[in-house]
């Protein structure tokens, strides 16, 4: 029996002498199941040994945020105006933000803004105390992100509370949040503005910019940065749809983007923000149309300008 995880289904079977499975040590009871280990299993099963030559891998590849996530795009701008910055962060899809450097910190549900307060805290007393910021997900900011914030706020800290509004809970199976109103039974719940939940916080400067925009998403963080001195904590709401919701992708606009021939293939788009479309072929950039959603973000951060792309 090769299951994922527990022995769910190994367990109903009473007759033990004709199981084979993780109860008994044939199907590894840690780790990840690789095929080559579920090849490995099913050749002992069936007495057949492995050709030598038996490969099922393909070049290595990290998880990655989806083609076209706009929290990639805001991991990107939150870098580059918090420079050599604490980028305390949360539980959701967005941990992944920790290829593109910006993930320090992933403890639990609500540990982003916590974390962010106590790093204030630690470094509050240093002659160049380091830019903070938190970074939470909208559904896990309803969820857990409530409590620590009124805390960080009545403790005075400084830092600015990122929310990375996509209007769903992606990694759980886009279940809709409070703010969406929508109800996984189909009732048509009230609604619960984001932005009215993190003022009732005490957060007064609260403010919301689409990261698609990555020069303006850059100015609106810093400017809530400044702010902090004065504010405490400040609040920006990075806000668009989840790419996996066709229906809000339906009403945007896509690029058709493509490489030009100035593209020098230095690698930054492909190193500094890590797009599943982009690779490096050949020393050029290349875009994977079967991947690419014509967001257009790559436009943006092409350092030669080498990428270009019109409405569709």
């Amino acid at each position: 029996m090769v299951e994922e995880t527990d022995p769910v289904i190994e367990m109903q079977f009473i007759n033990r002498e004709r199981v084979s499975g993780r109860m008994d040590g044939t199907v590894p009871d840690a780790g990840e199941l690789t095929p080559e280990i579920a090849a490995r299993v099913l050749d002992t099963f069936t007495g057949t040994p492995s050709p030598d030559n038996r490969s099922l891998s393909s070049r290595e590849r990290r998880p990655s945020l989806c083609a076209g996530c706009a929290h990639r795009a805001a991991f990107f701008a939150i870098k580059r105006a918090l420079p050599r910055g604490i980028y305390a962060s949360d539980i959701g899809c967005y941990t992944l933000g920790l290829n593109l450097g910006g993930v320090d910190t992933c403890l639990c549900m609500g540990a982003a803004v916590s974390q962010a307060a106590g790093f204030f805290h630690a470094f509050k007393d240093s002659p160049e105390p380091p830019p903070i910021a938190a970074v939470i997900g909208d559904s896990t900011f309803f969820h857990a992100g409530i409590p620590p914030t009124i805390n960080a706020v009545v403790t005075g800290t400084r830092f600015v509370l990122v929310v990375l509004d996509n209007a769903t809970t992606a990694m759980t199976g886009h279940q809709p949040t409070p703010a969406t109103g929508g109800m996984t039974n189909d009732f048509s719940g009230r609604t619960l503005s984001l932005e009215e939940a993190i003022r009732g916080c005490g957060v007064r400067t609260v403010c919301v910019h689409d990261p698609y925009d990555i020069a303006g998403f850059i100015e609106v963080v810093k400017d809530c940065y400044d702010r902090t001195a004065d504010e405490g904590v400040t609040a920006v709401i990075a806000r668009h749809p989840c790419i996996r919701d066709r229906r809000a992708l339906k009403s945007q606009a896509r690029r058709a983007v493509r490489v030009m021939e100035k593209c020098n293939g230095c690698g930054y788009c492909v190193r500094e923000f890590e797009c599943p479309a982009l690779s490096i072929e050949d020393k050029r950039a290349r875009i994977d149309r079967t991947l690419c959603i014509g967001c257009g973000v790559c436009v943006q951060i092409c350092p030669v300008q080498a990428v270009t792309g019109g409405e569709r």
